[in-house]
């Protein structure tokens, strides 16, 4: 059974309330509270006001656009983007005769799936392919009533059945993975992994995931940090093997191709056999699919639909095929949960129909500039000659503007590439690893790329590349927003700078760096940042070629190229945000202020207490202030590429 929230919710409080919890209805978490990298707490908001909670754990079962996991810093990997999208609703007077519980039909390409929900209701579930979008937008209401009752099963039970309540929907979801734990936080449900949009289940995920987290931890939580880190990694293995064959299918079922009622026939039979609870365990996650859906099951539904006739021979033998080699997939993807690279996922935010768009797709292109390959995230419309153009710093790389590029994408085309030594960029020994190279570079990407008005948002020496590209272009830039960056006016090279400018020492410390101590020692200069985030950063700069980079770059940089800028942009007062942290161990917040000395009217903003990667630190206030900036300037929004343009859902 399906249970509304508005039912399920009150029953929930009263039972945490029984248990001896407080519970906090309408709080909303605005922050998480840190203590040297590891997340102690919570910010709540609530009646007006904000207050911190302390914890030994934070466990975030907020949804698939989880707050939490946001805060966290939680990376997305085995992405799937669906062919599907879907429309739901409740229906009153339902009758399912002698057909399973669970309706669950898909036939030529279409896919309804209606589940009995709390009151007597019926909750039903369309899921057309992504072609059939068009039609749904002229007449939504009618299309969706019309779909559902194209599938027999459903069309019979709904006969004397009434729509009551909103119908919602959700457009161009993609089922994900996040990681599941980190140094005080760990996520449930929804917010950890994303299959589809199914009633229920990431509710039920939720509740079979604490059930489990429970006893993972509970001789760690009061021993020692180190071992609940060590308990919530065991735990999140024991997520990401249990949940992976079921995400499989649900990747599979995804698919827009024909398909005839194979599965279908396998919960029918079950029924028949007094075996429902095997299918009902599958869809409810208790079962792997690998132990529901076997050979021999499935051979024989194949067997009984091409004996009864009426259905194609070729997608009955077809499906079934795809069917036993996809179990084969499933259950060797389920062995290695991380199969898919981190390095080769697409971040994609869904846009609902019913709430707030979470931001548009990102994906990436490829771009070689005099035969020096960039890899370029995109998000928002493919072309368009204005862009924000996103520029990472040392040691980059463009990942980590993910979160805001997705944002920047909901308001028209953004880009950000791996600039050359960085990333998955090329890395090659001729390149000029230089404040003018990089410029060049940039120069000639965005001509590549059509791009001939440019907001820029730079980060480290991001700033140095960029300004120095608007200085030889100035009618090309539009606007900036540099974080922790910019013109440095005044400048004395950091502690770490100094040692890579020094010949000798600088590779001697290169080639003794170990994780270990880069932990050690960006953690104790960037507390905010978790352990998490700061491994992301050590593996960017860990490979040889890289290393290699940053020698060259800051040994070709006097420290007088870096104010340089200045004065070719002074007198075109280009519109400019700067943010920056206070606690920033190498760029001192001092420079902040000195920013007008290119842009006059800049605006300027520091975070207090922030280290020199505010925007992985502290991502919700960062995005808080970039994205109206350039909302304000941009000419015009559009819709994301990817993500059609939301119909307005029927009540």
């Amino acid at each position: 059974m399906s249970v509304r929230r508005l039912v399920l919710d009150p029953i929930l409080a009263e039972a945490a309330a029984a248990a001896g919890a407080e519970v906090w209805m309408g709080a909303k978490v605005t922050a998480l509270v840190r203590d040297r990298g590891r997340v102690t707490g919570v910010r709540v908001a609530r009646n007006g006001s904000e207050q911190p909670l302390a914890a030994r754990l934070v466990v975030g079962a907020d949804g698939r656009n989880s707050t939490v996991a946001r805060l966290a810093g939680s990376r997305k990997y085995n992405l799937t983007p669906n062919e599907r999208f879907a429309y739901w609703s409740f229906f009153e007077g339902a009758d399912p005769g002698d057909e399973p519980t669970v309706i669950f039909h898909r036939w030529s390409g279409n896919f309804v799936i209606a589940i009995p929900a709390d009151s007597g209701l019926y909750q039903v579930l369309a899921l057309p392919a992504l072609s059939e979008l068009p039609r749904f937008r002229h007449s939504l209401e009618e299309r969706y009533l019309e779909y559902v009752r194209r599938c027999d099963p459903v069309a019979r039970a709904l006969s004397g059945a009434k729509r009551v309540g909103k119908l919602f929907g959700t457009l161009r979801w993609e089922g994900f993975f996040r990681e599941a734990a980190g140094p005080g936080w760990v996520l449930a449900g929804d917010a950890g992994h994303f299959k589809d949009p199914a009633p229920g289940q990431g509710i039920q995920d939720a509740f079979r995931q604490v059930e489990f987290l429970e006893p993972a931890i509970l001789g760690a939580i009061n021993k020692s940090p180190a071992a609940l880190d060590e308990a919530l990694a065991g735990w999140a293995r024991w997520r990401d093997h249990d949940a992976a064959e079921h995400y499989w299918l649900a990747a599979d079922l995804g698919k827009a191709g024909l398909a005839p009622a194979v599965l279908p026939e396998v919960a029918q039979r079950l029924y028949e056999q007094g075996k429902l609870d095997g299918f009902l365990d599958l869809f409810n996650h208790r079962s792997a699919p690998s132990a529901v859906l076997t050979p021999p099951r499935l051979a024989g539904a194949t067997a009984r639909l091409l004996a009864r006739g009426g259905c194609d021979r070729r997608a009955v033998l077809s499906e079934v095929g795809v069917l036993i080699a996809e179990d084969a997939r499933r259950k060797r993807l389920a062995r290695h949960p991380h199969y898919i690279p981190l390095e080769t996922s697409v971040d994609a935010g869904p846009t609902e129909v019913d709430g707030e768009d979470a931001g548009a797709s990102v994906s990436a292109v490829e771009v070689s500039v005099g035969g020096v390959r960039s890899p370029v995230l995109t998000a928002g419309p493919p072309d368009g000659a204005e862009a924000v153009v996103f520029v990472h710093g040392n040691p980059g790389p463009a990942d980590d503007w993910r979160d805001l590029l997705s944002r920047a994408g909901g308001l028209g085309r953004a880009i950000a590439p791996d600039m050359p030594g960085y990333g998955r960029a090329d890395k090659p020994k001729n390149f000029s690893y230089s404040v003018d190279g990089y410029a060049e570079h940039l120069a000639a990407l965005l001509d590549q790329l059509g791009i001939t008005r440019a907001h820029i948002v730079a980060h480290d020496f991001g700033g140095p590349w960029a300004l120095a590209w608007a200085a030889r272009h100035p009618d090309a830039l539009a606007s900036a927003t540099l974080i922790n960056s910019g013109v440095l006016i005044g400048y004395r090279w950091h502690h770490y700078a100094r040692i890579w400018r020094t010949p000798g020492l600088g590779e001697v410390f290169q080639a003794t760096a170990s994780r270990p101590g880069f932990r050690l020692l960006l953690g104790r200069e960037n507390p905010r940042l978790t352990r998490d985030q700061i491994d992301r950063i050590y593996d960017a700069s860990r490979s040889r070629a890289t290393k290699r980079a940053v020698l060259r770059l800051y040994r070709a940089t006097p420290v007088a190229v870096l104010a340089a800028p200045a004065a070719a942009l002074r007198p075109l007062d280009r519109p400019a945000l700067v943010i920056w942290g206070t606690k920033d161990a190498y760029l001192p917040c001092e420079q902040a202020e000195r920013q007008r000395q290119a842009f006059p009217s800049a605006r300027v903003e520091l975070l207090d207490g922030h280290g020199h990667w505010v925007m992985l630190e502290d991502p919700g206030r960062v995005a808080s202030l970039v994205i109206p900036f350039l909302r304000q300037r941009l000419r015009g929004s559009a819709t994301p590429t990817g993500s059609p343009a939301s119909p307005p859902p029927a009540s």
